[in-house]
């Protein structure tokens, strides 16, 4: 049989918006020594777009999860569409940039790699967002036996 393909197949030089959240999580559990993680978890398989995620805060000495924002997109990459609840995704849109109203969800749409994390930093600098690190951090500061806790903590 014929090969038809083309003679160099390779994977596409470029960051992908999953590799960009996954990123950020990393930076959460360095920031926090691991105390509070961003996971990101494959999700539905969406009819309009090719991948689908959340990105959840992680405490994993509660065995605690929350789920901060689903994101999904297609083949192309852009635009991705970005789902927060109401509370963050007024503080994201306040002045910025238009949205919809999913149910509780407010639904923010980024054209290009710039507006994907722009609005990815803001949605990690929302109120609501250092509401709950620094509220994770306390709880687990106070219920966590002091020899589970990292150094310097």
């Amino acid at each position: 049989m014929k090969d038809l393909w083309p003679e160099e197949i390779k994977a596409a030089e470029i960051l992908t918006p999953v590799a960009i959240v996954r990123q950020q999580g990393e930076i959460l559990g360095e920031r926090t020594r691991n105390l509070l993680l961003g996971k990101v978890r494959e999700t539905r398989v969406s009819v309009r777009s090719a991948f689908s995620y959340s990105f959840n805060v992680v405490a994993p000495t509660m065995s605690y999860e929350y789920e901060l924002f689903e994101f999904e997109y297609g083949l192309d990459l852009y635009p991705v569409i970005v789902k927060v609840e109401e509370e963050i995704g007024l503080d994201v849109l306040r002045g910025k940039r238009s949205g919809s109203i999913a149910g509780p969800l407010r639904v923010i749409e980024a054209a290009s790699e710039d507006e994907f994390l722009d609005l990815l930093k803001a949605i990690l600098n929302a109120r609501k967002t250092r509401k709950l690190i620094s509220t994770l951090l306390a709880q687990i500061q106070t219920s966590a036996p002091a020899s589970e806790l990292p150094p310097g903590t």
